[in-house]
């Protein structure tokens, strides 16, 4: 089993995606800021530290489920945010991360995902599948911001804070993720598969999602496949940053920000 990893900071002041590469636990988090912005005195944003909860469970539990460990997660997550004077009852206010993680069983690989992060599995023969279906949660606010960059306005995101808001307020519909509540562990995806005719195994974080043009579609992963099988992950990186380089003021490719933090790992089989 080889394995191979990347990130890369997108436009904020640090790299929120966080990598796990233990023995046979691997994972991807995909922290994301509380909209308070909360920062502890060493400059860790409640996104890192909600990913970096998440890594050092996944390393520490490897003995237990995946689930099992991610129940883990979600209840430290909750007791060092109440610590920090984090208010519980605002989900504006929750740090959060996106989470895929697998673990190497033998002839088996367990998986667990959690929002919009992704496992991916790619066949002897070229096609992929994807371990669970990922959902947009945001299509409507994504819309929004398209007819807004249509008139090529400035400053997108301001304009729709409160849009934002509202669907942070709403982050367990329709896909979940860790923030310390109980009612996102029904949102938890799990599963087995036998590693027989499996390639490549994926993990990556919605930073290297290719940019859309239309947000009422999905998200072509077959793009991700054909760039990572042409030259790796740095291909994948490089022609996704380059896109969103041509793209700075999100208008072509409607999205919360010119870059977003990349975390990804390929385990080749």
């Amino acid at each position: 089993m080889k394995v191979s990893s990347i990130t890369d900071q997108g436009v904020g002041q640090i790299n929120e995606d966080v990598i796990l590469t233990s023995k046979n636990v691997l994972g991807v988090f995909d922290g994301a800021t509380s909209l308070n912005k909360y920062v502890d005195s060493d400059g860790k944003t409640g996104g890192f530290l909600a990913a970096t909860i998440a890594k050092e469970v996944f390393a520490k539990e490897d003995h237990e489920s995946l689930k099992d460990a991610a129940h883990k997660v979600n209840r430290s997550l909750k007791e060092t945010m109440v610590a920090a004077g984090v208010d519980p009852t605002s989900a504006a206010d929750h740090w959060r991360t996106a989470a895929a993680v697998v673990k190497v069983k033998g002839e088996l690989i367990e998986w667990l995902v959690i929002a919009d992060s992704v496992v991916l599995f790619i066949f002897d023969d070229d096609t992929f599948e994807l371990a669970t279906p990922i959902k947009s949660h945001d299509t409507k606010v994504l819309m929004k911001w398209k007819e807004l960059a249509e008139q090529e306005m400035l400053n997108i995101r301001e304009r729709l804070i409160n849009d934002l808001i509202r669907l942070r307020e709403n982050s367990l519909s329709p896909q979940g993720v860790l923030n310390g509540s109980a009612e996102s562990e029904k949102f938890f995806k799990t599963g087995e598969r036998p590693l027989k005719g499996v390639k490549h195994i994926l993990l990556f974080t919605d930073g290297l999602f290719p940019p859309n043009e239309d947000p009422r579609q999905p998200t072509d992963f077959a793009q991700i496949v054909e760039m990572f099988l042409r030259g790796g992950l740095e291909e994948a990186k490089d022609t996704i940053r380059s896109l969103e380089k041509s793209d700075p003021h999100c208008w072509k490719y409607p999205r919360y920000k010119q870059h977003d933090d990349i975390a990804a790992i390929a385990i080749t089989l």
